[in-house]
């Protein structure tokens, strides 16, 4: 219990690294506050649920654990993602009253360090840290160093990265004024706040397209006791069908809820980051037999592997070919394996009642003694066993062999026990793996192959949207700086290097081979940058233009690029999110069909048929 407590507080305390990386105390009290809510709503939610289902069903089944942990586990991302939420919303907000702050004093002050320690006293407390930590770094030693530290750091919000670096390049550079005699830092400062808004308006409306599904998904399983309940009391044939197949839909049922909240979670953009760390594959992708192999693969294979290299790039993955090589055949093994054996445990289960139940004797002889049911149930037993690795045999020889063991007075229980025998040695004769379990198995195994490729694409995607924020960063960087005297392209590269995360290999690879052909290695700048954003072509095209035309006019289209980029990003931010949208309510829609439809109203289908079946059997009887 305490280990699960302090796992979760740790697992909080870096959410709010994001918020409040810079109070010990402040942090401490937050993640505190937040773990003991979670825990005493999770032990409500357990509570409650483990009532709900000993009130429904009467028992404590593999049903109510299963519950319990969906519940308690739901409860884990749910309420901390609530309380982050409302800090981080709490930020942003503060993160706009701030900036108009600063913006305001600096025009009164002309003096970037004292407006930003200023402006922090009207602001929140998480604010006033960032804000002191700003003035530490503009006002101390090793500027340069110490901005690029922040800026590389994955704790730190985006926003606040952005406005670190227009603080110091218009500190250090000097604050250049545009055409209308204003202020450039003003210009990004209000520029800035602008997508800071934008940003609220995402976050609420992502919270509010997506606030639904998460209730719509998990419901359904909460009240698969209810269902049960109902179908035993309509008809005790359901009885026999709960206790066999019906566990593993059951299981299937929890499965799939838990996957389709992970991936709402997923469209939501919360939940737990995870930190990476060395995987199995790449254990075994450094292992001397098997890296020959991969690489003898990998020359057969050729140029067709070269999309895989691009995407590797793409996700920024610090993970060899080999690796994913290994994690795709791994996954796909481990997949099928899962499948193989949830077959093989329903035709174990269905051999064993075919083998030793027969509570079809209620059924057919409800009139006879307890004491003749026994005996009845223990010779059909018998008759099965004995015929099970025979030829099948025919309904007469059956009833022939049932009178040498068993006096039936009744030829009609006669008859029906000797069709009941022959039913299951059909049955069992059926018990085999058939073609469309081998064609899903092979499915799910290609399933769990594409799933690494799929992390990169999913990876790429947030590569992709962090690539978008540091080209703005460059165009105001490149804005501030294009007029000044002086100014080489190595300079301005050096620069934009600083404040780079995503490009930043790109970027300093230029820089060290630029002095050996400065051309060619902007020509590989702009194709290797272009593979993950392909604004960045626009900027590399800047600098190749440098020397022919100078820097001030090769930057002269940046600002109306920056309002292009701005636009486009949220145009794809409004697509993303529709399609978001339009899957995740079809993802939500799975649990409830699953739950309801071949849990609950698909057996009675099958009844219904069936009943219908012995109907017309017993008119052909009455007709004959």
């Amino acid at each position: 219990m305490c280990w699960g407590i302090g796992g979760l507080l740790g697992a909080i305390e870096k959410q709010y690294m994001r918020c409040c990386p810079y109070g010990t105390e402040r942090l401490r009290k937050l993640s505190y506050k937040t773990a003991w809510a979670t825990v005493c709503v999770a032990v409500a939610a357990g509570m409650g649920v483990f009532f709900w289902n000993l009130y429904v069903e009467h028992r404590v089944s593999s049903y109510c654990f299963m519950s319990i942990a969906l519940a308690v586990y739901v409860v884990c991302i749910e309420v901390p993602e609530w309380y982050i939420r409302r800090v981080e919303e709490r930020l942003y907000h503060s993160m706009l009253k701030y900036f108009a702050t600063v913006k305001h004093l600096y025009l009164s002050y002309k003096n970037i360090p004292n407006a930003i320690h200023d402006a922090a006293e009207e602001t929140g407390e998480e604010m006033r840290l960032h804000a002191a930590v700003f003035y530490d770094i503009l006002i101390g030693n090793e500027r340069r160093e110490r901005v690029r530290s922040y800026v590389a750091s994955e704790t730190n919000h985006q926003y606040l990265k952005m406005f670190l670096v227009q603080a110091y390049e218009a500190s250090e550079q000097g604050d250049m004024r545009t055409l209308y005699s204003e202020s450039l830092f003003s210009e990004n400062i209000e520029y800035l706040r602008m997508e800071v808004m934008q940003e609220i308006y995402r976050r609420r409306r992502r919270a509010h397209e997506l606030s639904g599904y998460t209730f719509v998904t998990l419901t359904p399983v909460f009240m698969m006791s209810v269902l049960r309940k109902w179908g035993t009391d309509f008809t005790a044939k359901l009885e026999s069908f709960y206790a066999g197949a019906g566990n593993s839909i059951v299981l299937l049922c929890f499965i799939a809820t838990l996957a389709v909240y992970i991936a709402i979670n997923r469209a939501k953009e919360v939940g737990f980051q995870k930190k990476e760390q060395r995987s199995l594959a790449e254990y075994f992708a450094e292992r001397r037999q098997i890296y020959q192999f991969l690489k003898r693969m990998e020359q057969m294979a050729g140029k067709r592997l070269n999309w895989l290299k691009k995407l590797l790039m793409q996700s920024g993955m610090h993970i060899s070919l080999e690796g994913i090589l290994v994690r795709t055949v791994g996954n796909a093994l481990l997949v099928s394996m899962i499948v193989v054996f949830f077959f093989n445990n329903l035709h174990i289960r269905e051999y064993g009642r075919i083998l030793h139940e027969a509570k079809q004797v209620e059924r057919i002889v409800p009139t006879a003694s307890e004491q003749m049911k026994k005996a009845l149930e223990r010779h059909m037993l018998a008759l099965i066993k004995q015929y099970e690795n025979r030829n099948i045999p025919t309904e007469d020889e059956i009833a022939i062999e049932l009178r040498k063991l068993i006096y039936l007075p009744n030829k009609a229980a006669e008859k029906a026990i000797s069709e009941e025998i022959l039913q299951r040695l059909i049955k069992l004769q059926q018990i085999h793996i058939k073609w469309y379990e081998i064609l899903l198995c092979i499915f799910c195994a290609f399933l769990g192959a594409v799933l690494p490729i799929a992390e990169l694409v999913y990876r790429k995607g947030l590569i992709y949207a962090g690539a978008v924020e540091e080209i703005k960063q460059f165009q105001s960087v490149i804005w501030l700086e294009r007029r000044l005297e002086g100014l080489t392209i190595v300079r301005l590269l050096e620069d934009i290097e600083i404040f780079s995360v995503v490009f930043h290999p790109i970027i300093r690879e230029c820089i060290n081979s630029y002095s050996s052909g400065p051309r060619e290695a902007l020509q590989k700048m702009k194709i290797m940058g272009s593979m993950l954003h392909e604004s960045f072509s626009d900027l590399a095209d800047g600098f190749l233009a440098v020397e022919e035309v100078g820097m001030k006019e090769a930057f002269a289209e940046v600002e109306n690029n920056r309002s292009m980029l701005e636009k486009m990003s949220q145009l794809e931010a409004d697509i993303q999110m529709e399609r978001k949208k339009d899957s995740t309510d079809f993802l939500s829609k799975i649990p409830m069909v699953l739950t309801v439809g071949v849990y609950f109203i698909l057996p009675f289908l099958f009844i219904s048929f069936a009943g219908v079946g012995e109907v017309f059997l017993m008119l052909e009887e009455l007709q004959r």
